[in-house]
């Protein structure tokens, strides 16, 4: 009796969590949630990014009613912090081939806010706080990601013949319809980087 063996799929699952899972998906989400966060304090007020332009709009509101009639609409800007967020989730579950210019967006959005703040606060004593700080690092780091590895995390280092099976492995699960042709090709060229820089590394 011939025993059926179970296909060998170790090679798409790690391809399929890297496009839901990666690391700059975890960047993303951090971005958002520190958006909720503390940016600044004002006069022992917290307020997060998505408070302050609406913060900024009652004290202008009361400049006006004591004659002001000047209006500054630069805080609205950091409502474009979660846009480009929501832009980087599509671009990481659709695995869409665009460079990760969400990441500079919002660490230019973030640095125009601090240089804005550090302008004006000479009229109330501000300081930022943690949601600022947070997200300048995850901006910063997800750029740098980004840019190093272009959202393609790094084969992890094997021997050659283990990186031939998984290559015969790869083009049997594409030929019984397991993986798409996406992923297959995908993988191949990861799989074909890294046994040509271990030739490279042998010579």
């Amino acid at each position: 009796m011939r025993v059926l063996q179970k296909p060998y799929i170790a090679p798409a699952i790690p391809h399929i969590m890297h496009r839901y899972f990666k690391l700059t998906l975890l960047f993303t989400i951090g971005l958002m949630v520190s958006f909720f966060l503390p940016w600044v304090n004002v006069l022992f007020f917290d307020a997060s990014a998505f408070q302050i332009p609406r913060y900024v709009s009652n004290l202008q509101e009361m400049a006006q009613a004591a004659g002001s009639t000047h209006r500054d609409y630069t805080s609205y800007l950091l409502y474009g912090i979660p846009v480009l967020c929501i832009l980087g989730l599509c671009r990481d579950v659709f695995r869409l081939k665009i460079w990760y210019w969400d990441y500079a967006g919002i660490l230019a959005i973030t640095l125009a806010f601090m240089g804005y703040v550090l302008v004006k606060r000479q009229d109330l004593p501000v300081s930022f706080s943690i949601g600022c700080y947070l997200t300048l690092a995850l901006a910063i780091c997800g750029l740098v990601y980004g840019i190093v590895f272009n959202g393609n995390p790094p084969v992890i280092a094997e021997s050659k013949s283990e990186l031939f099976q998984e290559l015969s492995n790869l083009q049997a699960l594409k030929e019984k319809g397991v993986i798409t042709a996406e992923i297959f090709e995908s993988r191949r060229q990861e799989l074909l980087q890294a046994i040509e820089q271990q030739q490279q590394e042998a010579r």
